[in-house]
């Protein structure tokens, strides 16, 4: 029974104290924590750069439409205006919350450097004599980089975006599915604007395609879906975003190498989240094995079977793939010399024309894009942006305690790393330097963003606070164990 009269010491105790002293369920949920910072100040400036980013990358559409635009100006007006958006949102959040305070000395140096050395290849690349406006594509692209690098971190931002994020993946999702039949628009050198003439058969040269860096998102999406503790449509929507992007990516455009990411994807859901949360759901592991089954069953019935078939199998052994990425290597090796020491500075090329002669000449002896992602680093900025880049990642491959995965952002980080290790050596698209992918290498910055947080939790400082009961819950409140 309650004593009629109080201690001295108690009366003392205000009420913002005695909240902090007994932590009640009530008061001390991460929902109920986090609220105040879910939308944290900078991230309508953020989200509008991101919108800014895939309207301009939309652009082919609206010329398709009948919407009179002149597409080189729209691109570069758009990615001018984004990166403004973005930069001010970023630096809004930096003064707002403690944002850096989730990483330690180590990663905000690394940062540091990588935003520091943009302006110094700048420089180099203007002096070689490259073209200014791939440097200055490549600057605010590589800039994008460093900004997700910070941004990914913590739990209120990430929070904030993933409603926009799934929409903007479905909505390059419908105009991939409604126009990989159309003849792709495409633009000259005078801005002049025709359409091709014939749509290959991997519908590669469609305006569909043109939105195929918009669904960067998709495994990233599909893993949050199975991870996160919410409930309600959009974790729905985000679960279907798995089965969506290999239908686009795969089942139209015929590329093997994300349907290897998805069946790695699906594999890391099903076999290493049981190992991480020591614990086995058998319910999803099974609807997901279903799926797998009967999706790929009914795929190879399919068209597009046949063609990733012979494009797999069939053509690799006349034409090995690794043949090709050796030469590609060998001859950037030989063009550099030195100079791979120090790259060829923002906008600089190498000439591929000897290994892909099917391309315009032009486009072949002015090659941007490596298939070994990281060697784009090495392309741009050498020997030192590439080791910027290895230490960012190299505390990926540090040990975790196991109350480090119950933050369902960093579970996501650890189920996709074998993904994009595998992408960052084998794929250029992480890595390409264009705006207009900003959602591309959204998902791999996320995952080096994640595994530099200092703190398991990543939410707010104070949560430590919180009664040993909630260690397990997101921040919507919801259990992940």
């Amino acid at each position: 029974m309650r004593p009629a009269i109080q201690h001295a010491s108690d009366r003392a105790i205000s009420g913002k104290q005695k909240w902090l002293q007994y932590p009640s369920r009530a008061a001390l949920t991460p929902a109920n924590m986090a609220s105040r910072r879910r939308n944290p100040r900078g991230t309508g400036w953020l989200l509008i750069g991101i919108y800014i980013t895939c309207i301009a990358a939309c652009r082919q559409v609206f010329y398709y439409w009948g919407i009179p635009l002149r597409l080189h100006a729209v691109s570069q007006v758009g990615d001018v205006v984004a990166f403004a958006f973005i930069v001010g949102g970023t630096c809004s959040l930096l003064r707002s919350t403690q944002l850096l305070a989730r990483y330690p000395r180590s990663h905000r140096i690394k940062v540091f450097l990588w935003f520091s050395l943009l302006p110094i290849l700048m420089v180099y690349g203007f002096a070689r004599g490259n073209a200014w406006k791939p440097i200055g594509t490549e600057a605010i692209a590589f800039s994008y980089m460093g900004v997700f690098l910070l941004l990914c971190g913590d739990d209120c931002i990430m929070a904030s975006l993933e409603k926009h994020l799934t929409a903007l993946f479905y909505v390059a999702a419908l105009l991939n599915l409604l126009y990989y039949k159309v003849p792709a628009v495409l633009i000259g050198p005078d801005d002049v604007t025709y359409g091709v003439s014939e749509i290959v058969d991997r519908l590669t040269n469609t305006l569909g395609h043109s939105f195929r860096p918009m669904l960067g998102t998709g495994l990233l999406l599909g893993v949050w879906g199975l991870v996160l503790g919410k409930r309600g449509p959009w974790k729905y929507l985000q679960c279907l975003a798995l089965p969506t992007f290999f239908v686009c990516e795969v089942g139209l455009y015929k590329y093997r190498a994300e349907a290897t990411y998805v069946l790695l994807t699906c594999l890391s859901v099903l076999l290493v989240r049981p190992i991480l949360q020591r614990r086995f759901n058998a319910a999803p592991v099974v609807l997901l094995v279903l799926i797998i089954v009967g999706g790929g069953a009914y795929y190879t019935t399919t068209d597009s079977w046949r063609l990733l078939d012979r494009r797999a199998f069939q053509d690799t052994q006349s034409n090995p793939l690794t043949k090709t990425r050796i030469r590609e290597v060998s001859d950037l090796w030989e063009q550099m010399g030195w100079r791979i020491l120090v790259g060829n500075g923002l906008g600089g090329t190498f000439d591929a024309s000897d290994l892909y002669r099917i391309e315009a000449p032009a486009t072949a002896r002015q090659r941007t894009m490596l298939h070994f992602g990281f060697l784009i680093l090495l392309l741009k900025g050498g020997g030192a942006f590439l080791l910027i880049f290895l230490s960012l990642l190299w505390p990926c491959f540090s040990l975790r305690n196991m109350s480090w995965y119950r933050n369902p952002y960093n579970l996501t980080a650890a189920l996709l790393l074998p993904i994009y290790l595998l992408k960052f050596l084998l794929n250029p698209d992480v890595l390409d330097p264009l705006p207009g992918t900003v959602l591309t290498y959204f998902p791999a910055m996320f995952v080096l963003s994640r595994f530099a947080t200092s703190t398991a939790g990543g939410v707010m400082p104070h949560m430590k606070r919180a009664d040993h009961r909630y260690a397990g819950l997101s921040i919507d409140g919801e259990k992940t164990l």
